[in-house]
């Protein structure tokens, strides 16, 4: 008996008078479209019900074949996602690619896990299974898990969820959700009166808020304090040398230096205030090594 020639495919079934369908994928190493409904007839429990019920599907087909199961499941998914964007009560797909986590639940059916978990304990291998779950798997299961999390996360219901539970930091007027708030604002805050001891890193760029410039010089004022007094190694210092070398070597033309000291003299002739040494610098010195960078601003404070 001649060997099948592997090569996975995604399929489409249904009943047209139940108007109840199921898209699937075959992928394994015995994957090829002629299995289809001779040997293959999915894995769901689901459409198994069906056929007990209401007999064989009307529509089978073959939709679309590829050259590696990583393909295959990945194009699975993107399909239902839209199908079930669109319309989901006429699909009986529940789990992506076999993984246990529904795409789809009711209410109910959440009220119910709900009770059912509640007062539970679990075991130390429990715990370990959970923190291990996205590391055990494998590269096709990782892709697919981030798909099923990125259609989760579309649902208008999940959307309107999050946002309701964002709270509001009274002390900086940031819109936070629950997590981050209870690690980083209300008592926590930075910016809260009593709180100004708290060592914390500066904030990113593309931080968004009205006081975004308060916390921003309270993070530079904690950066400088933490720096202060330290001594480079060796290492340290060979290697910030290693890293300059051969930098801004390339030679320049005789207009390019003309320009670049044009453009120095005018920098050097702007003189600013430093506000807390009282001394004149140029403004690049002034942003980078005076106002609150300034090393009497903490005396003067």
């Amino acid at each position: 008996m001649n060997k099948k020639e592997f090569k996975p495919y995604t399929y489409l079934i249904g009943w047209s008078t139940l108007n109840k369908f199921y898209y699937g994928v075959q992928y394994g190493t015995k994957a090829n479209p002629d299995n289809l409904w001779n040997s293959y007839f999915t894995s769901s429990k689901y459409v198994k019900e069906y056929r007990e019920f209401y007999g064989e599907p009307d529509i089978i087909q073959v939709r679309k074949t590829f050259d590696s199961s990583e393909k295959a499941r990945r194009f699975e998914v993107k399909v239902i996602k839209q199908l079930l964007k669109n319309d989901k009560t006429k699909w009986l797909n529940i789990a992506v690619n076999g993984l246990s986590a529904a795409l789809f639940l009711t209410q109910k059916h959440k009220n119910k896990i709900s009770i059912a978990h509640k007062g539970k304990k679990r075991s130390k291998q429990h715990i370990d299974n959970m923190k291990n779950f996205y590391a055990n798997m494998t590269e096709d299961e990782k892709l697919v898990y981030s798909e099923k999390c990125k259609i989760v996360a579309l649902r208008p219901d999940v959307k309107e969820k999050r946002n309701k539970a964002k709270k509001v930091c009274i002390h900086c007027n940031i819109l936070i959700d629950p997590g981050n708030y209870e690690k980083f604002h209300g008592d926590n805050c930075k910016l809260k009166p009593g709180n100004e001891d708290i060592k914390f890193s500066a904030p990113t760029k593309g931080m968004k808020f009205p006081n975004r410039k308060k916390v921003c010089e309270q993070g530079i004022i904690n950066m400088r304090n933490g720096q202060l007094g330290k001594k480079q190694t060796e290492e340290h210092k060979n290697n910030i040398r290693n890293s300059m070398l051969g930098k801004n070597k390339i030679p320049r033309t005789e207009e390019q230096k003309i320009n670049s000291s044009i453009k120095m003299k005018d920098k050097m002739k702007i003189k600013e205030l430093c506000p807390y040494c009282n001394n004149y610098f140029n403004k690049s010195h002034i942003i980078q090594w005076h106002g609150i960078k300034c090393k009497q601003y903490k005396d003067k404070t």
